[in-house]
């Protein structure tokens, strides 16, 4: 998938009523609104690919912030860029490889109070709208691909409860670049963009979340590198795991043991 936007803005009384199915779009199951107001990166300049170390090509490039609603918090987008031309691929994170591959079908299953949004961040900048202190989201190189917000509604009014972000950042095929062939993490924040802690495994490659209402979990599908060549193919399993809210120090669990799931599978081999 390319794209060559990464920066939005949405006003905050359409959120409720967003929807989308293209790249750089919130997603939700509601009907569209015509008071989202949408920026995108200039038409000459695209994003850089993202090396694990040495020197980044590029400038740095702040998308237009935005509010996270019911917060003071306010995310821009940090997006290294350069100068456009016919040659260059105007998506440096996309090189073939499946991370973050399942995002856009897992959406179709999220419930009302989630909006997802593909994008190709560098980084995820906060800013306290009253205290004036900034924080980012990584605090090291990466490559952001995706974002969902969790929203409470009172009175109809959003609140951000939560949000997580799909990151590359670490390069686990050794390719020197940070991009779709590496393992993904799942990145938590509170709904105010604090605390931002990485709650999947470092060495597996997120595919797609997914939110389980009744139970209050969220579920993200990793993909595992089972030959460990530092390839992630289509080939290789992909195991269920869930975060409960209600833990203190929340880390995603396996579903299923792994002593469960050996004596399982050993019955196919």
């Amino acid at each position: 998938m390319k794209t060559s936007q990464f920066a939005l803005i949405l006003s905050l009384a359409s959120l409720p009523f967003l929807a989308g199915c293209k790249v750089n779009h919130l997603r939700t199951g509601a009907m569209p609104s015509t008071e989202v107001q949408h920026w995108s990166n200039p038409r000459d300049r695209v994003p850089v690919a993202m090396p694990a170390s040495g020197k980044v090509e590029g400038v740095p490039t702040y998308g237009a912030p935005f509010q996270l609603p019911g917060h003071r918090t306010w995310i821009s987008s940090l997006v290294m860029t350069k100068a456009n031309s016919f040659f260059r691929d105007s998506d440096p994170f996309a090189e073939g490889g499946l991370a973050g591959s399942g995002t856009a079908s897992a959406d179709a299953a999220l419930p009302p109070q989630f909006r997802s949004i593909d994008v190709r961040w560098h980084d995820a900048v906060f800013t306290d709208g009253r205290g004036g202190d900034s924080w980012s989201l990584l605090g090291q190189r990466g490559f952001v691909s995706h974002w969902w917000l969790m929203l409470n509604f009172t009175d109809g009014v959003p609140v951000s409860q939560l949000s997580i972000f799909s990151a590359v950042i670490d390069d686990t095929n050794g390719d020197g670049t940070l991009d779709n062939k590496d393992a993904a993490v799942a990145i938590l924040t509170d709904g105010n963009g604090r605390n931002p802690k990485i709650v999947t495994p470092r060495h597996l490659q997120l595919a797609s979340m997914r939110y389980m209402a009744e139970s209050d979990l969220i579920g993200f599908e990793m993909r595992e590198d089972a030959n460990t060549d530092g390839k992630f193919t289509s080939d290789e399993p992909v195991r269920f795991y869930f975060l409960d809210q209600s833990m203190d120090s929340p880390v995603a669990k396996p579903w299923h043991s792994d002593g469960f799931r050996q004596d399982l599978e050993s019955r196919y081999r």
